[in-house]
């Protein structure tokens, strides 16, 4: 059996856009959300920014975002009314994730 490639390894070996990318996440909006916090990582983010730069629904931004805060790949802190969120540097899995998203960064175009 051959042995198993790394997820680094993997992103090394493809040549991928987006489309390719965004089909591994399980919606559109896991993945532009995604995408967003590891094309600013120094930058805390709020669901309406993120919203309205990924041009994705609201409900399905605040959804994902619970989902990685739960599984530790964000943080939080409310700030009055808002919410905002930044990546966990600590997160075991973060320079993989890095390097998927880095791979396809010149595919994403955000509305400004």
């Amino acid at each position: 059996m051959p042995p198993l490639l790394s997820l680094r390894q993997m992103v090394r070996a493809l040549h991928v856009n987006t489309d390719m990318i965004e089909k591994l996440f399980a919606s559109p909006a896991l993945y532009a959300t995604l995408a967003m916090f590891f094309d600013y990582p120094n930058d805390p983010l709020f669901p309406r920014l993120i919203s309205r730069y990924t041009k994705k629904d609201i409900k399905g931004v605040l959804r994902e975002l619970k989902k990685l805060k739960e599984i530790g790949i964000i943080c939080s802190r409310r700030r009055g009314k808002e919410s905002h969120y930044w990546l966990n540097e600590d997160f075991p899995l973060h320079e993989e994730l890095m390097l998927v998203f880095e791979k396809t960064r010149k595919y994403r175009r955000y509305v400004w």
